[in-house]
C-alpha cells in the first residue's frame, strides 16, 4: 500500500462474511448481530468519505454492496420478502423459493 494511504475499512468485510455465512446456513437469531456489523460498517465508511479517504461514490458504492448482503440474508433468513420484481432483491428471492422447492 503506498504510503499516506490508509487501508479499507475492516468492518465492511466481517459484515459481508457475516452476511454470506448466513446466506448458506439461515439463522434469524443471527441477524441482530449482522446489523451490528453493518451499522459499524457504514459508521467507517461514512468517516473515510468525510476525511477524503474514499470519494463520495466510491461511499456510496460500498455501502450498497454492504445493503445487498444483509438483504440477502434477510431473505435467506426469512425476514424479508420482496414484493415484487421491481424490487431488488426478488431473483434472490425466486432462486431460494426454487431452491427450497427442489428438496
Amino acid at each position: 500500500m503506498p504510503p499516506g494511504r490508509r487501508p479499507p475499512p475492516q468492518n465492511k468485510h466481517q459484515a459481508i462474511k457475516a452476511a454470506e455465512a448466513l446466506i448458506k446456513a439461515p439463522d434469524a437469531s443471527a441477524m441482530p448481530a449482522l446489523e451490528q456489523l453493518v451499522s459499524e460498517a457504514y459508521k467507517q465508511i461514512d468517516m473515510a468519505a468525510i476525511k477524503g479517504t474514499f470519494h463520495a461514490n466510491t461511499a456510496a458504492r460500498r455501502k450498497a454492496r454492504v445493503a445487498s448482503y444483509k438483504r440477502k440474508a434477510a431473505i435467506a433468513a426469512g425476514l424479508y420478502v420482496p414484493s415484487g420484481p421491481e424490487v431488488p432483491g426478488w431473483a434472490f428471492y425466486q432462486r431460494m423459493q426454487a431452491a427450497a422447492a427442489k428438496q
